[in-house]
């Protein structure tokens, strides 16, 4: 079962320092030796793991465009082929494959197949890498037609 720890919805300020914050955070997400501090007048300065530097990188993300942002714990949530296809946006039929072929661990219980969310959560860390497909931003999306665009337009290809 998957519990809601909090939700964000950003003001403006905070999509202002988001979007300032995202970029310096993102350096350090792929440098194991960066050590992450937060200080507080409260309690003074307190080390966080290395390991939630990405998940702060993708608050920030969606904080920075304006998105509210919903934390959740993962446990063992059993999803459906459809919601699990759905959150890895993807049709069933691909996930089905995904799953034939050993890439998702999943468990019959009758005749439907059952995904855990922390399975499903794990196969799009690990293929979100690429950041292909379903898996980027719309924006992201956007950026890469207009630069195909430009491209055919400068080499006098047409469409």
């Amino acid at each position: 079962m998957s519990e809601s720890i909090g939700v964000i919805e950003p003001t403006e300020a905070d999509v202002d320092l988001a979007r300032q914050s995202h970029n310096r955070v993102m350096r350090a997400v792929d440098d194991p030796a960066q050590r992450l501090w937060i200080t507080a007048q409260s309690f003074g300065k307190v080390e966080l793991p290395h390991s939630v530097l990405g998940a702060i990188a993708a608050i920030l993300r969606e904080l920075a465009a304006g998105h509210t942002v919903s934390l959740q714990t993962v446990d063992d949530e059993e999803l459906s082929t459809t919601a699990a296809a759905a959150i890895l946006g993807m049709s069933r039929p691909t996930l089905i494959n995904l799953l034939d072929a050993g890439e998702i661990p999943f468990r019959w219980v009758g005749s439907h197949r059952r995904i855990t969310r922390a399975a499903v959560l794990a196969h799009q860390a690990r293929t979100a890498d690429g950041r292909s497909g379903p898996l980027r931003s719309r924006a992201d999306r956007l950026a890469d037609l207009e630069e195909m665009a430009d491209t055919t337009h400068r080499l006098g290809l047409g469409y």
